[in-house]
């Protein structure tokens, strides 16, 4: 007998062979080398063969018949049979009688076998096909426990191969343990997969006591059944999309936890039959819209919610049959329109008449959903006897009983689950308020500073504040100055804020902070900004004026809007009781060594306000500000309009730029301009000393009296002016002052005043032509801070056209 074909010479390509009989003999394998290219006819048939190399018929153009029935082939390759591409009839391949697997790389035999089925194919085809389809049968390894079947019978998701681990080309995380894109078996389970990774089976039958960990992401079927699992936990199988069959029977199951099955959204069978399940909630299956299959049956069900399946939208079998089942009311399936069938004999349906007359209803108008219909037979409550079958004509005895404690125990039953969320609802809302009050203060601070909004604030208090100055005042010593003004303030202007800070604001430099200055700062801010230090302590706060001044106008102020910055540790026993009061009522205490500190100084700190026009801001000082030259009042006269506000210096254009009160200094580009009091007292009015010429410079007492302001006078026309205040000089001297000059309305007394560094002494020995200057007395004091808001008469000269009308410019 022939062991074994061999071609010693080569001669596959010239040999002209075209049948080849080597059928009941011995050989093993075959190979393209030991077959003719010419060959037609190949008879292999009774021999041993059980390996065919790939390629063996890719060149045998001329090939009609491959006979290899009775050999011992198990796994035959697709590129073992290959080939060419040909007009020529497929050949044609017999394999019966062969101990073929079907695996994962035996599936081209269904396309083979089809091709057998629809007749010969031509035009192309680089598979045989198979001619004696019937006769040809295959072992199923695995999930089967290598069952036997014919070929044709085998379903393309049953090749199948093991793996224990598989990383896909393009996953990146296979060599982390947490990779979605890995594929890896769990222990003591067995995995499968088919050619393409379409299908990916996991077996894990027997002996867990619990959902099995690990499982892969891309799972589609599970066989978890013949466990001991008793409750399945909530999101047990989550993430697992692609999962589309799941077997849970024969597992011990007693209950099923809410979201057990939560992210299936493609399940489509599902198996819980042949478990020891008594009761079901509503919620079980809750997110399962896909789900096709539902086996219940043969559980110990007792009760069925309402809505236990009025989320199975595509619900086509349910079983429900071999439970103990008493009154589900089965005619809410009619919510579910494609089921198809439905099980619901072997169950104790109750007798009670208006639920029997129901059910009896409902069967009849689905004889063909409801399999075996003929078997569903109720029980009786007083005997707990099976009656005979609901469809029968035998007529029915059923129990006259009032069934109102009944139907109201199954309401509360079925909607407790809904008065448990409310309630704890309720409670969530309850704690939400509570932690709100709680911590409403670090709310307020974290919607500041994240988005700059302000919580729990009375709108009527906001617009009351917006009418103040000030955004803040600043009360230190002058021995803070050095932070105060060089950290916190700038820090603060920089926001956007407007600070009068005592120290830099109030008064001129090395001057003390005045009483009336200070009331006047706090009546004019929305906040008060007490900065506490030793040295405020022991120096300012033992001027009797500056003490009763803050702790007078502090009592019209709400505690909330005074801060305290503790820039020194003061203890409350160094401090008098009026100054303790203050730091311990005020509504904010910070300290700068807090990190928090810029944070909560700006929470306290009140809502910044809209910024006006670009064109509306002046220069005042070199410091930026927001207070504008808003508008010209005309007492008589034609209108004369108020030129556009420029910066300070010297322009084309009539204009007028005031410095901040603690300066006073107004520069103005106005020719032969004289200023004087208004009609009616004027509290705040500043005296203005004038240069009004460039002459020599003259020291003579009659000259120094012309450095004050004046009713009258002129000078060559178009001349610029520089006006500065006379308050910081101390008292006019009397002698300067003529007798029938009035008074200052705020009282000064006469002192002598030099002239100020900014005035041109060389200007003050000048005398008009036929005219006098009478001095005028200084009609403010640095004590009078709030002159910005009063009002002065400004005339033009009277050459100047048009007409010199009299005009008040508010600042």
């Amino acid at each position: 007998m022939i062991s074994k074909l061999e071609n010693f010479y080569q001669v596959q390509k010239s040999i002209g062979l075209q049948m080849l009989y080597v059928s009941h003999n011995n050989i093993t394998e075959i190979s393209a080398t030991v077959i003719p290219d010419g060959i037609k006819e190949l008879h292999l048939l009774h021999n041993a063969i059980s390996y065919v190399a790939s390629n063996t018929f890719l060149d045998k153009m001329s090939v009609s018949l491959i006979d290899l029935r009775y050999n011992s082939l198990t796994l035959l390759e697709e590129a073992a049979l290959r080939l060419s591409p040909r007009q020529s009839p497929a050949p044609l391949l017999l394999l019966s009688h062969n101990p073929l697997e079907c695996d994962c790389g035996a599936d081209w035999l269904l396309r083979a076998a089809g091709a057998g089925l629809s007749g010969p194919m031509t035009g192309g085809s680089i598979l045989p096909h198979l001619g004696d389809v019937g006769s040809v049968q295959c072992r199923l390894p695995g999930l089967w426990h290598g069952a036997i079947v014919p070929l044709i019978v085998v379903q393309p998701q049953q090749f199948l191969c093991t793996y224990r681990r598989h990383c896909f080309t393009l996953c990146h995380c296979c060599d982390f343990d947490a990779c979605d894109c890995e594929q890896t078996c769990p222990r003591n389970c067995t995995c499968y997969h088919d050619h393409t990774w379409t299908h990916n089976v996991v077996d894990c039958g027997g002996g867990w006591g619990s959902m099995p960990s690990g499982v892969p992401m891309d799972v589609t079927e599970a066989f978890m059944d013949g466990n001991n699992m008793g409750i399945l936990t909530s999101h047990a199988l989550i993430g697992r999309k692609n999962l589309r069959v799941l077997y849970l029977n024969h597992s011990d199951i007693t209950a099923i936890q809410n979201r057990t099955f939560n992210g299936l959204k493609n399940l489509q069978v599902l198996r819980l039959d042949h478990n020891k399940i008594e009761a079901l909630h509503g919620f079980e299956f809750i997110d399962l819209h896909g789900l096709r299959e539902l086996y219940l049956n043969n559980n110990h069900l007792r009760h069925l919610s309402n809505v236990s399946f009025s989320s199975l939208r595509a619900i086509e079998l349910l079983r429900l049959d071999n439970n103990y089942i008493v009154t589900f009311p089965v005619w809410n399936l009619a919510l579910n329109p494609f089921l198809l069938e439905v099980s619901l004999y072997h169950n104790h349906w109750s007798c009670e008449c208006s639920y029997l007359a129901n059910l009896r209803a409902w069967l009849e108008a689905n004889r063909i959903k409801a399999t075996n219909a003929s078997l569903v037979r109720c029980r009786h409550n007083s005997t707990g006897m099976m009656g005979p079958p609901v469809l029968s004509d035998t007529p029915l005895r059923c129990d006259h009983y009032v069934a109102t404690t009944r139907i109201n125990s199954l309401i509360i039953h079925d909607y407790v689950m809904l008065l448990l969320i409310t309630a704890a609802l309720v409670l969530l809302l309850v704690a939400a308020a509570v932690t709100v009050v709680a911590y409403r203060r670090r709310l307020k601070l974290w919607a500041v500073s994240r988005y700059g909004k302000r919580l729990f604030e009375k709108s009527s208090a906001y617009v009351e504040e917006r009418e103040k100055l000030f955004d803040a005042f600043v009360c230190h010593s002058a021995k803070d100055s050095t932070w105060v003004c060089g950290l916190m303030a700038p820090e603060l202007e920089a926001s956007g804020y407007r600070l009068c800070v005592a120290h830099r604001d109030c008064t001129a430099p090395s001057a003390p902070v005045a009483g009336r200055a200070i009331a006047e700062s706090i009546t004019c801010s929305r906040r008060i900004i007490l900065v506490l230090s030793r040295g405020l302590v022991d120096a300012e706060w033992c001027r009797y004026d500056f003490k009763s001044a803050t702790v007078d106008a502090l009592r019209g102020v709400k505690h909330r809007h005074v801060v305290v910055v503790l820039l020194e540790d003061v203890p409350r026993s160094g401090m008098d009781p009026e100054l303790g009061a203050i730091t311990r009522t005020a509504g904010t205490t910070l300290h700068p060594r807090d990190p928090r500190f810029w944070e909560k100084l700006r929470r306290a700190m009140p809502s910044l306000r809209p910024r006006l026009p670009q064109g509306l801001t002046g220069s005042m000082g070199g410091k930026a500000s927001s207070r504008p030259l808003v508008s010209a009042e005309h007492q008589n006269g034609p209108s004369w309009p108020l030129p556009e506000t420029k910066t300070l210096g010297h322009t084309s254009a009539k204009s007028l730029i005031i410095n901040p009160y603690w300066e006073t200094a107004v520069g103005s580009n106005v020719s032969e301009a004289t200023w004087c009091s208004r009609n009616g007292p004027d509290l705040g009015a500043p005296p203005w000393v004038s240069s009004p010429s460039k002459q020599a410079p003259s020291t003579s007492p009659e000259n120094e009296a012309r450095l004050v302001g004046s009713p009258t006078g002129s000078t060559a026309e178009g001349q610029d002016h520089t006006y500065v205040s006379v308050s910081e000089c101390g008292e006019v001297r009397a002698s300067l002052l003529p007798n029938n000059t009035h008074s200052s309305t705020l009282g000064a007394k006469p002192s002598p005043c030099d002239v100020p560094s900014g005035v041109d002494r060389g200007s003050a020995g000048e005398k008009a032509e036929g005219n006098s200057r009478p001095s005028a007395p200084p009609l403010f004091r640095r004590d009078a801070p709030d002159y910005l808001t009063r009002s002065w008469i400004f005339h033009p000269p009277p050459n100047e056209q048009p007409p010199p009308p009299g005009q008040t410019y508010f600042v």
